[in-house]
């Protein structure tokens, strides 16, 4: 029980959903402001005087660092009540034993180490994805080349934030 709350709620709850949703979600924000390229409406938004960072990234990014940390805590309740089924089926733990251990076994700031990474996760997908839609050429050809880069960084960073967060973070809510 504590080792599989343990993984679902410091790495696989935030990677999994965010590996996800890079892939989902990055490509969406860099394909929608690409394509914004191709039908003129980026350049319209500088001729009115309106700031696209500000007007295009500026909510991607907000909406990102909120909705990805919500999508964690429901990606970590399905995984543990998957692993509680699981439990239940092949090593005959009940659902209130392993529901009595988990909190015992798993310290809550392991939670919130979760939801940081959501958080800095969803951070990184939205920049990128912006980043990626913002800097590309106004043709079919580079948009299909600045979406294919936007989800391989996310992805690329995503990995490494995690890889790094669990070096910094090794002894941090362990019993």
């Amino acid at each position: 029980v504590g080792m599989m709350g343990l993984a679902v709620l410091r790495e696989l709850g935030p990677v999994i959903c965010d590996v996800i949703l890079a892939g989902r979600s990055g490509s969406a924000m860099t394909a929608g402001i690409g394509s914004m390229h191709l039908t003129g409406e980026y350049d319209a938004l500088r001729a009115f005087g309106s700031s696209p960072s500000l007007r295009l990234a500026l909510p991607r990014v907000v909406g990102a660092m909120i909705t990805l940390p919500l999508l964690v805590v429901w990606t970590d309740f399905a995984a543990l009540i998957g692993g509680a089924v699981t439990a239940q089926m092949d090593l005959g733990v009940g659902f209130k034993l392993f529901l009595d251990q988990l909190p015992q076994q798993i310290q809550i700031v392991n939670f919130w180490i979760g939801l940081a990474k959501g958080a800095l996760f969803g951070l990184t997908i939205a920049l990128v994805g912006c980043y990626f839609g913002m800097s590309g050429p106004p043709d079919t050809a580079g948009l299909s080349r600045n979406t294919t880069a936007s989800v391989v960084t996310s992805l690329t960073l995503i990995l490494l934030f995690d890889a790094s967060s669990g070096a910094l973070l090794t002894h941090v809510g362990l019993l």
